[in-house]
């Protein structure tokens, strides 16, 4: 009993430290808010009421894809948000912005698992299947970060994180065996989880 308490013990500090390794390799270092920085957030400022007034496009997205360079993550983020305003897909543009402004403000990307399944589930009904996978890949690889974070940060009732857990799974079992269809409420639950 006591080797199975200690290998337990073992088994936890390993999987701190992988965790902790994993976030450091996803983790960027904060960009200086220089002058770049400060116009981009301004731009994305400056989308907000056209997202609210349900008049944004992917063209609007052109001034900030420009000023963040090659940012992978950045990128990523406005191919999705030029996909989702074709799609007229404003709450997930809202979503999108937000990761988006707080991304070039801190330079840390978000681990939403929820919110990449969520996005998995609005392109497939767009038939943007590239998107639609490329997300469910982030989903599934941000679940298990997701979940160690927030365990290791006491961040949430563990109630909630397990009935998330239990049904973010069977969703993903769902997926896996064809059923790539959700419904309005199960895609705003899975947009509306928490992110680390």
């Amino acid at each position: 009993m006591n080797l199975f308490s200690e290998k337990n013990y073992f088994i936890l500090i390993l999987l701190i430290l992988v965790v902790g390794a994993l976030f450091i390799a996803i983790k960027i270092n904060p960009p200086q808010q220089n002058s770049t920085n400060k116009k981009i957030l301004q731009e994305i400022d400056s989308l907000l009421p056209l997202m609210e007034n349900k008049s944004i496009t992917s063209s609007d997205f052109n001034q900030i894809a420009s000023q963040v360079g090659q940012d992978d993550y950045a990128q990523g983020e406005i191919v999705e948000l030029k996909a989702l305003a074709d799609d007229k897909e404003y709450t997930h543009i809202g979503h999108g912005l937000g990761f988006l402004y707080q991304y070039i403000k801190t330079g840390v990307a978000p681990v939403c698992p929820g919110h990449s399944l969520s996005h998995y589930y609005v392109f497939i009904k767009h038939n943007q299947t590239d998107l639609a996978e490329n997300n469910l890949n982030d989903s599934e690889n941000e679940f298990g970060i997701w979940s160690n974070d927030l365990i290791l940060r006491n961040n949430t009732n563990m109630t909630d994180m397990n009935e998330f857990s239990s049904l973010y799974h069977s969703a993903i079992l769902q997926i896996e065996s064809g059923n790539s269809t959700a419904s309005d409420d199960e895609i705003s639950y899975f947009s509306d989880a928490i992110c680390t």
